[in-house]
């Protein structure tokens, strides 16, 4: 695959719980690490009938080529 492709910046998220002076827990996302993707779109499914419902589906794969992070 080119490299050149990977030109999509997408930034990963941790979610961890705190807790306030009041001691209400509380979950919070706090950014992790961003690194450089491919994105594919061409996973898209279409429409399909539920229940009556019209309901959209798409698909998206992200491709990570190498990400040296330490978390």
């Amino acid at each position: 695959m080119k490299i050149s492709l990977f030109n999509e910046k997408i930034t990963f998220e941790k979610n961890t719980v705190t807790v306030d002076e009041n001691a209400n827990h509380k979950n919070e996302w706090s950014e992790y690490f961003t690194c450089h993707v491919y994105a594919d779109t061409s996973g898209a499914k279409g429409e399909k009938e539920s229940a009556g419902i019209t309901v959209t589906e798409s698909g998206l794969i992200f491709t990570l080529r190498f990400c040296k992070h330490g978390g």
